[in-house]
């Protein structure tokens, strides 16, 4: 959650400006920690299953910033692009852990739903 300076600091307080805020404020995993989460999600642990989506929002959120700048689709902004991704994540999540990286898979799955939303909108 960001504290009151972070937020005092921000030029506006729209969704994805606070959106791209709590992202950046996300710890960034080693291979070592999304590979024991993964471990901990494969054994029914809900926080962690949860803990290895939260992992990859950054990422996502970078993901969906740059097709919505190269493509211009439809969607309201970047925000909306990145969330689409993110429940694909949520949808994917059980074949995930089936996988021997669960978070690349996670992404590569949000990048596919990235690539198809763009792909969509421009047709």
């Amino acid at each position: 959650m960001l504290d009151i300076d972070t937020l005092n600091a921000l030029n506006d307080l729209m969704a994805r400006t606070l959106y791209r805020a709590e992202v950046a404020h996300l710890p960034k995993l080693s291979q070592a920690e999304e590979d024991e989460l993964a471990m901990r999600a494969r054994s029914g642990e809900v926080t962690a299953r949860a803990a290895l989506i939260v992992s990859c929002l950054a990422s996502v959120y970078l993901m969906a910033l740059n097709f919505y700048l190269i493509y211009k689709p439809a969607h309201d902004d970047t925000l909306d692009l990145a969330q689409t991704a993110s429940l694909e994540m949520l949808r994917a999540l059980d074949r995930a852990l089936e996988k021997r990286n669960p978070g690349a898979y996670l992404r590569g799955i949000a990048r596919k739903e990235l690539v198809s939303s763009t792909r969509i909108c421009s047709d």
